[in-house]
This record gives structure tokens, C-alpha cells and sequence, in this order.
């Protein structure tokens, strides 16, 4: 048997504490005594302290690998993994692989919080062109608050999308206008401009061939 085994079991031959379950040094490895009767106040010490998860402003001195501790400092739930007070949010897997955790939900938290500041909504609009060799778009300023570091311009004249390569947003900080390279509007071009968040680790420069 590996220790510590900490599972509740009612088995008929007594217990032996040290051999079947573990022993950690603390007093509640001798609670009660052998042959000793309960004291009135440490039994309702124990049912507190199991309602509250052993809230206070100090860490429990007796505790257990997976005890659970309700932090009064910062209100927060924390469990006691490999030798220290842990968030509890380190010991949730919500992501395992041959019956492992390889991704916490601390882990995956901070994986969204580094990509949601980024993420962007779509903005698409529409226009004409009222002259002639006509290559920047203006955006509407009541849309230029939306658009992150990771926006794209997608652009199509007259119903036909543009390569995306070549329609790129001006100034790089704060964009307000589109500029076209490659082609120009003339009077009477109509025009959909579509803004949307895609990060440069999924828009692909190389040319891909079909055949």
C-alpha cells in the first residue's frame, strides 16, 4: 500500500494509523488517545473548523496534501499540494492526457487573459468612391476605438475581395483610414470594408498553389 491513504473506510480489523494510513506529526496523528475518550471542545473544534474550511487569517497547523483552507486575507479558497498553501484553482485539471493534468485551471485562465485583451469585435461598413485613382479608405471615427493591435482590414470593390496582403491599416497606432496598394477606385466604385481580429499566427503571408 502506497502512503499516505487518507480515503474514508470502516474496515473490521482495527486501524493501524501508521501503516494504513500515514502519519504527519501533528496532534491530530494521536486524536483521540488509544483507549482515551473525545473532549467535549475539541470535537466541536473539528465540526467548526470542517464547516468553515478552517477559515482564518492564519494557515492551519493541522492539515493534510488536499486539506482546503478559506483564506479570511483575501477570501479566497486555497488546498494544501506538495508541501504548501496552493490556490485552488492549481489543483482543478481541465485538461489531462493519458491521466495526467497537464493544464490547470490557473494555467488556462492566464492563457485567456493573455489573449482576450487583444480580441476585438468585427466592424464592416460601406462607401462609394466619388473620384477618380481613389487608394485610402477613411474609417468612420465612431469605429476606431475598436480596432486592436491584431485587426485586419478585409476589403472588397464592387463585390470582389481584395488579396488581404495588400490592404493595410494607417497609422499603425491608432488606424484611421485603409490604404490600397496594387489597385485604385474610380468614381462610382462601391466598397465593404470588414475589420476583424486575426493575430499574425493565423494570417499566412506565403502564397498557396492548388492544383
Amino acid at each position: 500500500m502506497t502512503l499516505p491513504d487518507n480515503r474514508l473506510r470502516l474496515p473490521p480489523a482495527k486501524i493501524d494509523f501508521a501503516t494504513d494510513v500515514g502519519e504527519t506529526g501533528q496532534d491530530h496523528d494521536n486524536y483521540p488517545p488509544p483507549q482515551g475518550q473525545a473532549r467535549f471542545d475539541h470535537l466541536r473544534m473539528y465540526l467548526i473548523s470542517l464547516l468553515a474550511q478552517q477559515s482564518s487569517y492564519d494557515p492551519p497547523t493541522q492539515y493534510r496534501d488536499g486539506t482546503v483552507w478559506f483564506d479570511l486575507n483575501d477570501s479566497t479558497l486555497k488546498i494544501r499540494s506538495n508541501n504548501e498553501w496552493r490556490q485552488i484553482a492549481d489543483a482543478i485539471s481541465v485538461q489531462q492526457f493519458g491521466g495526467l493534468s497537464n493544464l490547470s485551471l490557473t494555467q488556462f485562465a492566464n492563457q485567456v487573459l493573455q489573449i482576450l485583451p487583444n480580441i476585438t469585435p468585427d466592424i464592416v461598413f460601406n462607401g462609394i468612391s466619388t473620384n477618380n485613382n481613389v487608394s485610402v479608405i477613411p474609417i468612420p471615427s465612431s469605429l476606431r476605438s475598436s480596432i486592436g493591435s491584431q485587426s485586419r482590414p478585409f476589403v472588397y470593390i464592387n463585390g470582389v475581395l481584395m488579396d488581404p496582403r495588400n490592404t493595410t491599416l494607417q497609422p499603425v497606432v491608432e488606424p484611421a483610414q485603409i490604404t490600397i496598394v496594387g489597385r485604385v477606385m474610380n468614381v462610382g466604385d462601391t466598397f465593404t470594408v470588414a475589420i476583424r481580429y486575426v493575430p499574425s499566427t493565423t494570417f499566412y503571408l506565403p502564397t498557396v498553389t492548388a492544383s
